[in-house]
């Protein structure tokens, strides 16, 4: 009872000091550019890890056995979770369908399921580190039997005896002032929303995976489909070529070439068979559904106009990108651990303590049993003088890892700058040259009038509207790949600035 009020005095008269870690600030970087290039992710960090609107928005909340994508000012990443209770039924929509698909690949593919498991595993590191500043309270026994033996001492005769001993001793501990527990706990907040941002960047990278790899097996798809009706065209005009050749009239050139562009054809299926069945493979495992066959989706046309200002595809992509947010909450992490090494090498550690002690001992032959009782209430300071830990200072390497954090965060920056430009260029010329495959596939249309008109007055041969119909199939695949091509930049765009490649393709 004692020893209980004297815990509970100790928690109230010592409170845990709010050590001012600013002290312990981050090294200068001797980078040319580093500290200029990163000042403003930095704050940007801060007001993410203090639970920003943009934070919350896009790195959502864990909520007991489910990841839980809150809705955004544009609302892309709005059911970005995944929910990993065994017990609850879940609806799976059925269709291979591109939403369909992608809301398979937030739900059920494993990079997304082990993300979520990290956002669990951060949430118990911190409520662990948490615990570094609360009361320690243990206690240690010690039973153990007593063998004296006393030789002559003051003139009396020596003497022999065992006897029972119980040392008992129960100790109470409140943190008063540790700024490296404190550092702790702050990398530790800061770790949840690093969990929390690799989740929601893990989700956005399989929907955007999901959605280049449908988009890979459209046209694989339809360039089937355009070969299956030239290859249909090309045995057409050989079985007309045969029953020439019965009647005579049939010119030997004139098969072989047919013979020539029946190979080709014939290539060209099998090769794009080859590459439709390995996009329904990489959409098996990115959905963890079976894939057989895919639906041509039909994009919207905002996906074919001109894109905006770089700027503003670059401005989305610093404030929106979940891997960006990701990197600057490591950014300051790792200043927190930093700040952590720094404060466990030199700083002292205050704390309150509270102690009971007890020790029985019978008696012998020799003595006359004991029971003694002790209780004790005060502070201790430990301060650290000389390599504490025998292994050095740690505050050096995780200056290091500190540096290596902020460069890493720089060099997302850049590379999501320069692939934001080469994008907008290649969707522009693309634009460009879907509008000269239009123009080409309304020349090929108006040949292949003109040769059926010529052979229809006897003119020309019927060859030569084959020739002008295989022209027209050709046009029509170049017109296909430009749009997919434009779709598929479009896509990656999306990725990058944050949103969802699907509503913005549909």
């Amino acid at each position: 009872m004692k020893l209980t009020l004297a815990a509970h005095l100790l928690a109230a008269c010592f409170p845990v000091s709010q050590v001012a870690l600013d002290e312990i600030d981050a090294p200068v970087y001797a980078v040319e550019g580093v500290a200029d290039e990163t000042a403003d992710g930095l704050r940007q960090a801060e007001l993410i890890a203090q639970g920003s609107p943009i934070y919350q928005a896009q790195t959502g909340r864990f909520e007991g056995s489910a990841v839980l994508m809150p809705g955004r000012a544009l609302s892309e990443l709005r059911d970005f979770g995944t929910d990993l209770t065994a017990a609850a039924p879940r609806v799976v929509p059925a269709g291979t369908d591109l939403r369909t698909l992608a809301f398979l690949a937030r739900t059920q593919n494993l990079r997304v399921a082990q993300a979520a498991e990290g956002v669990r595993r951060a949430d118990i590191e911190r409520d662990n580190a948490g615990m570094a500043l609360s009361p320690r309270i243990g206690s240690d026994i010690d039973f153990g039997r007593v063998e004296e033996r006393i030789g002559r001492s003051g003139g009396l005769g020596g003497a022999e005896g065992n006897f029972d001993r119980t040392i008992l001793r129960v100790e109470a501990v409140q943190p008063i002032y540790d700024a490296a527990a404190l550092a702790a706990r702050d990398a530790a907040d800061r770790a949840q929303g690093v969990a929390r941002a690799a989740f929601a960047a893990e989700a956005q990278a399989a929907v955007f995976e999901v959605t280049d790899t449908y988009l890979r097996g459209m046209t694989a798809k339809a360039r089937r489909d355009l070969t299956e009706k030239r290859l249909g065209r090309v045995r057409d005009q050989l079985s007309a070529e045969g029953r020439l050749r019965a009647a005579g009239r049939s010119v030997a050139a004139a098969a072989l070439v047919l013979d020539v562009e029946r190979g080709a054809a014939e290539g060209d299926i099998a090769l794009f068979d080859q590459e439709l069945d390995t996009a329904l493979a990489d959409l098996a495992r990115l959905t963890g559904r079976p894939v057989t066959d895919i639906e041509v989706i039909r994009a919207s046309a905002s996906a074919y106009e001109l894109p905006g200002p770089v700027t503003g595809y670059l401005a989305d992509a610093l404030e929106a990108n979940p891997l960006m947010q990701q990197r600057r909450l490591e950014t300051v992490r790792r200043r927190d651990l930093y700040r952590e090494a720094v404060a466990r090498d030199f700083a002292p550690r205050v704390e309150g303590y509270a102690r009971a002690d007890y020790e029985g001992e019978s008696g012998s032959a020799s003595r006359i049993g004991t029971d003694t009782e002790e209780y004790a209430v005060g502070v201790r300071v430990s301060v650290p003088i000389y390599n504490r830990t025998g292994t050095g200072y740690a505050h050096r390497v995780a200056e290091s890892a500190y540096r290596d954090a902020t460069l890493s965060e720089v060099a997302l920056r850049r590379q999501l700058e320069a692939e934001i430009v080469t994008l907008i260029a290649r969707v522009d010329q693309g634009l460009r040259a879907l509008s000269g495959a239009e123009r080409a596939l309304a020349a090929a249309q108006a040949l292949v009038r003109s040769e059926r008109a010529a052979v229809a007055s006897g003119v020309a041969a019927p060859v030569a509207v084959l020739a002008r119909e295989i022209q027209l199939i050709r046009a029509e695949e170049s017109l296909l790949l430009r749009r997919y091509e434009i779709l598929r930049a479009r896509a990656r765009l999306a990725f990058l600035t944050g949103n969802d490649p699907v509503e913005v393709l549909i």
